[in-house]
């Protein structure tokens, strides 16, 4: 393996393929519910300051914290994004801009569970009409490696041009 430098790693695998690394590190002191806290790091170093996280994070307004469910729909939202940009570039309609929110909803109590996601997405595209859109950002939301990840939860999917 070797370090690029730049937090991400790349690992020779199989085939001579290359496998790209990203990760993320948590440190985390005290109880869960009354009063521990921690924090995020990513290696990338794209976020200046280690990331707060609390348990209120995930149950009350952020006030400033992260929780694991934000971080899921920044990941997903991100990776969608860029699949979809892909497949209308290669369809001959490079997006002028793709603007997507992802919100992960989170049954608490009992059985804790990301029940599912919302992903809506907005473009700004040229010459494709909405069902086109729609059916791009549908093949987007199915190859997404992200949402591939998260096969285990449900994940719906609306699509607009702006």
């Amino acid at each position: 393996m070797s370090d690029s430098g730049d937090g991400n790693i790349a690992a020779a695998a199989a085939e001579g393929e290359v496998e790209a690394l990203h990760s993320a590190a948590v440190s985390w002191k005290g109880p869960l519910i009354s009063g521990g806290s921690g924090t995020v790091t990513l290696d990338s170093g794209a976020a200046a300051q280690a990331l707060a996280l609390t348990w209120e994070s995930r149950t009350e307004p952020p006030g400033g914290r992260t929780s694991p469910e934000e971080l899921i729909s920044a990941g997903l939202a991100s990776c969608f994004s860029m699949m979809l940009a892909h497949l209308l570039a290669q369809d001959g309609h490079p997006p002028r801009s793709i603007r997507t929110q992802a919100r992960a909803a989170k049954r608490i109590g009992g059985n804790f569970a990301i029940k599912r996601i919302e992903l809506h997405v907005t473009g700004e595209v040229d010459g494709i009409d909405e069902q086109a859109f729609r059916d791009t950002a549908a093949i987007a939301r199915r190859d997404c490696p992200a949402a591939n990840a998260l096969s285990g939860t449900e994940i719906s999917l609306t699509a607009e041009l702006a």
